[in-house]
């Protein structure tokens, strides 16, 4: 499985965003730590979705290639210079006996794909900026597929989104969930869909590098909208 995102930031700040713990959390996992060199231990938590994970480093060509190693999967990492822009790319690929059913690993493609749109973003517009993200979600027992159009589509996107200044530019398309730019908030917003501890979910998430922005109005308006998607799934 392979993500990839071409970004106009330079090389240097992708693969810092990658293997700097206080910046991989401002786009991708709620902590990090470690031990960041050859044969040192990369520690990720993510609270919202109670998860952790162990990765050992094994193989590290600065600024260039990170291999990560955990029980079940590796990961690799890596920066190459692409004309006069910068591409990032990640490989999971899973230990014998170990690789997922269809559902679980489409799922991990498009959580990847989403996680790259985010970083580009964060990288060529937040650079070091701390970030706050709201996650609001609900179980939905139909197939995910079925909400894709209602993300994809702005003027399905007007009936269920209830929220001002809503987004309009999509930053990736994964074909399962759709990540927008949204300026208003100074930062994204992601419309999931993906299965965790056996059950679907559809979720909306935003994250915000903007310092004066209040989140916590807007999970009303989220869970609103989160309701009113699904009873337009269930008509």
């Amino acid at each position: 499985m392979k993500a990839s995102v071409l970004s106009a930031a330079p090389a240097a700040r992708l693969w810092r965003a990658w293997t700097e713990p206080e910046l991989l959390q401002q786009w991708f996992c709620d902590h990090a730590w470690g031990d960041i060199g050859m044969g040192g231990d990369y520690y990720w938590t993510f609270h919202e979705m109670g998860a952790q994970a162990h990765y050992q480093i094994t193989e590290l060509t600065p600024e260039v290639r990170m291999t990560l190693e955990a029980a079940d999967h590796i990961l690799d990492f890596r920066v190459d210079l692409e004309g006069h822009s910068s591409r990032a790319t990640v490989t999971q690929q899973w230990r014998l006996d170990h690789a997922p059913a269809a559902e679980a690993l489409a799922d991990v493609r498009s959580g990847w794909l989403m996680s790259m749109a985010l970083m580009r973003h964060y990288a060529e517009n937040y650079c070091e900026q701390p970030r706050q993200t709201l996650l609001v979600q609900l179980p939905w027992s139909g197939p995910l597929s079925k909400a894709l159009p209602f993300y994809q589509d702005p003027r399905e996107l007007r009936r269920w989104l209830k929220v001002t200044d809503r987004p309009r530019e999509i930053l990736t398309d994964t074909g399962q969930e759709v990540c927008y730019r949204w300026d208003a908030a100074g930062g994204v917003l992601e419309c999931k869909a993906f299965h965790w501890e056996g059950t679907g979910r559809l979720a909306l998430r935003v994250t915000s590098w903007s310092k004066g922005y209040d989140l916590t109005f807007l999970k009303p308006q989220l869970e609103e909208s989160l309701d009113h998607l699904r009873n337009l799934l269930i008509s």
